[in-house]
């Protein structure tokens, strides 16, 4: 079952980020990963910012390792800076994945399970009014992200 704040699916691999190196590789079927992420905007658009924070946990709940990640831009949107969240957690696993991805925004949400980006893509990222769309940059990276998605 899917809620907004809980999603699974999988995950290509990303660039490797700082802070994320193992000391050993645990066996896969032997680590969950859960991102947890928030976008956000003052006046729409205006500045905004993002956070995600990745974790593995090993079968018996504790944590492997974990890696805090935020940023923002300027001149932004709310559905921007909650769709960047959600890529550069996923960018920063280092080989495709399960991910347990924890979300606030109904936007991300229904952009992934309702398969919004297939229309996104298809209409050449634009919207449905054929007017460029402000998450196109956003919604391409997310896209390659979101195999395996109900």
């Amino acid at each position: 079952m899917i809620e907004q704040s809980h999603m699974r699916g999988r995950c290509s691999a990303g660039e490797a980020r700082p802070g994320w190196h193992r000391p050993r590789r645990l066996p896969l079927s032997r680590v969950e990963f859960e991102l947890w992420t928030d976008g956000a905007c003052s006046g729409n658009p205006g500045p905004g910012g993002w956070a995600a924070i990745l974790v593995a946990r090993r079968a018996d709940g504790t944590i492997a390792k974990q890696l805090e990640l935020s940023g923002g831009e300027p001149l932004t949107t709310n559905n921007r800076m909650e769709l960047r969240a959600v890529i550069e957690g996923l960018r920063a696993l280092q080989r495709a994945s399960a991910v347990t991805v924890h979300i606030d925004s109904s936007y991300v949400m229904d952009a992934i399970t309702k398969r919004w980006y297939a229309g996104w893509k298809a209409r050449g990222w634009t919207t449905s009014s054929k007017q460029p769309s402000r998450t196109a940059s956003c919604g391409r990276r997310c896209s390659s992200h979101w195999k395996g998605t109900p």
